[in-house]
């Protein structure tokens, strides 16, 4: 996300305690990026920066806890090895939430993210 449309949504939040939170979550997940070896065009997509979606700063918030929420479940799932995290990221999924798609792939839309959180925290109890 580039620093102006951070500006823009930072100056849109109702109180400081959101501010924080933003930055926060945004810093976080520029670590995650980095886990997850995404390119430049994958972390702005990560980050809702494109022509299709128009985030609101608490839409924003949102996203950022799904986002936190995956990384979170994800990497407790593939505590054991990065490379197996990576290669789960990257295949095709027929469960539910991806339906065929890549798991990466279905987070970088946006879309369905609860969904995605939803299922990756019922593997961890299974």
């Amino acid at each position: 996300m580039n620093p102006m449309s951070l500006a823009v949504q930072t100056a849109n939040l109702q109180d400081d305690r959101q501010v924080a939170l933003l930055k926060a979550g945004l810093h976080a997940l520029g670590h995650l990026a980095e886990r997850w070896a995404l390119t430049c065009e994958a972390k702005a997509r990560l980050l809702g920066d494109n022509e299709h979606d128009q985030l609101t700063p608490h839409r924003s918030l949102e996203r950022v806890s799904h986002l936190l929420g995956i990384y979170r479940a994800a990497s407790a799932l593939f505590s054991h090895r990065q490379s197996s995290l990576l290669r789960w990221l990257h295949a095709a999924n027929t469960a539910s939430p991806f339906a065929g798609s890549s798991p990466i792939d279905v987070i970088l839309t946006g879309c369905n993210l609860d969904e995605v959180r939803g299922y990756l925290e019922c593997q961890l109890v299974a």
